[in-house]
């Protein structure tokens, strides 16, 4: 589910700012947009996120309060007693050829080993950490409700999709007596015809095994279970995207198992209704945490 959140923690005249984005993805992925001088946060930054959100794309960025300018996070060394050296032997070449040598500061600098950049520590957690977890705290908060306000919606969609498929299962329930008459019926004329003809063993025929081709008992039935446990996630409060979508794949291939042995064009024809329903509980599923 998508969702956005921003707020401000620290103190009232030099917040930090958070911003928190959340988009479909099946499985927490998260992007951090901090501050050079505050990487030292980020293992602590995923904890909290993590707190909050189990299953999505989550971009989080962290601003410092306006006017103040984030540290450095790298400064330049330079090995002066290297450069001493490299002088020194610059000078004693130049005075056994004859030629006096005067190096510049930049051909000193891009010698191998005398100018280096080292990181610059972080911020102390004691001082930058407070303000930041608090705005980011309740920017997660102010998303997640977000979220939750949308699963609500998406909730009482898929529901209604569960119902039309209730439906139509029910639909083929019921009709599968007069189908199982009929196709006996017509077997029992063909029998009839078949002994009519001296060259034809009506005997062959084994109206048992014919029968059971249009048998969707056992279909009907993992049906109803399959719906029975789509509704218990959907009353659940914890996490449930990756079983319900479990449970749509079951339902499609029951689905498309009772399109196979479909003896009649009605229950085809609500076999095919009922494959583009669990479609598009799919597609809704993929949006459920």
């Amino acid at each position: 589910m998508t969702g956005f959140g921003r707020a401000s923690g620290g103190p009232a005249d030099a917040p930090w700012q958070a911003e928190v984005r959340a988009v479909n993805h099946r499985y927490l992925d998260l992007v951090l947009h901090v501050p050079e001088n505050c990487r030292g946060f980020e293992e602590a930054i995923r904890q909290l996120v993590s707190q909050h959100v189990r299953r999505g794309r989550v971009e989080v960025a962290l601003m410092p309060p306006p006017g103040l300018a984030p540290a450095p996070s790298q400064r330049l060394v330079v090995d002066m007693s290297l450069v001493a050296q490299y002088h020194e032997a610059l000078q004693e070449i130049g005075a056994r050829w004859g030629a006096p040598a005067a190096p510049n500061a930049g051909t000193l600098l891009a010698l191998p080993g005398v100018a280096r950049l080292v990181p610059v520590p972080g911020p102390g957690g004691e001082e930058t950490w407070p303000p930041l977890e608090e705005a980011l705290g309740a920017a997660l908060a102010d998303m997640v409700a977000m979220r939750e306000r949308e699963g609500h919606a998406l909730g009482q969609a898929l529901a209604d999709l569960v119902t039309r498929l209730d439906r139509l299962r029910t639909q083929v329930a019921e009709a599968m007596p007069g189908v199982r008459r009929t196709q006996i019926s017509r077997w029992r004329a063909r029998l009839d015809e078949l002994g009519a003809f001296p060259g034809e063993d009506a005997r062959q025929v084994r109206l048992p095994e014919i029968m059971e081709r249009g048998d969707l008992t056992e279909e009907l039935e993992r049906l109803q279970s399959h719906m029975r446990q789509v509704r218990t996630c959907l009353e659940a409060r914890e996490p449930v995207g990756r079983r319900l979508d479990f449970l749509a794949q079951e339902l499609l291939r029951e689905w498309g198992t009772v399109a196979a042995k479909a003896v009649d064009a009605e229950t085809a024809s609500w076999a095919v209704e009922a494959r583009v329903t669990v479609e598009q509980f799919r597609e809704q599923v993929q949006n459920v945490e």
